[in-house]
Parts: structure tokens; C-alpha cells; sequence
């Protein structure tokens, strides 16, 4: 069984990070947007380039850190997260973002993919 998900707004370039060190990054971060913007996040690319398998955590932040995904990736291994239910962000109140976590500096990418659209009031 399959699900399709309409999500309006116009796809983005991908943004990617090679995780720096073993800290929690930012890999998408959006600024705070008074008009009603929004970004909806419909999938997430994970490379380890390392050769031993690395545990990665993905969160989205909204203020406080939400994990959506967490599990290890195998050595010289991609893992492509299609969202079955996307996530939303809306960035009218508070900045939003996408962070993430490799247990190894230097061996990981994230890459994000995601719409942008904006939710303005009907006059």
C-alpha cells in the first residue's frame, strides 16, 4: 500500500552537511518569517562514508529537539528517508530547524529535501 501526500509549495535545492564533529548541527535552518512562510520537509538523504557503521540522529527543532529518525547506518552506505507524513514547519512565530548527530566527526552527510510556500491570510 502506498500513500501520496500533496505538498504545496515549490521543491528546493537539497541542503546538505558533511556533520563536523559529534556535536547536534544544524543542517537546515530557517529564519523567522512575519509573512507565513512554510517549509515542509518530505525527505532525508543520509551518506556514511566511514567503513564501520556510524549511529545518526535527525531531529527537527522548534525550540526544543524532536527525533525522527535514530538507527545505525551501515559502512559505505546511503539511507533515503521518505517521509510517510511530512513535517511541516512553520517559521511566522520562531525560527525552525532540521539537526542532526553522526557518532564519528567528518564521515557522514545529511541532506535535506524540502518545499517552501507561503500561508497567507485571505483578505
Amino acid at each position: 500500500m502506498s500513500i501520496v501526500v500533496a505538498v504545496p509549495g515549490n521543491v528546493q535545492q537539497p541542503v546538505s552537511l558533511l556533520l563536523p564533529d559529534t556535536a547536534i548541527n544544524d543542517v537546515l535552518s530557517l529564519p523567522v518569517d512575519t509573512s507565513g512562510g512554510v517549509a515542509t520537509v518530505v525527505g532525508i538523504i543520509i551518506v556514511n562514508r566511514d567503513s564501520a557503521a556510524q549511529k545518526v540522529t535527525v531531529w527537527w527543532n522548534d525550540g526544543s529537539d524532536h527525533a525522527i529518525f535514530e538507527r545505525e547506518v551501515p559502512a559505505n552506505d546511503t539511507v533515503t528517508v521518505a517521509l510517510d507524513a511530512p513535517i511541516v514547519l512553520y517559521t511566522k512565530v520562531s525560527a525552525r530547524k532540521i539537526r542532526a548527530q553522526a557518532a564519528k566527526a567528518g564521515v557522514v552527510t545529511i541532506t535535506v529535501i524540502h518545499a517552501l510556500a507561503s500561508q497567507r491570510a485571505q483578505a
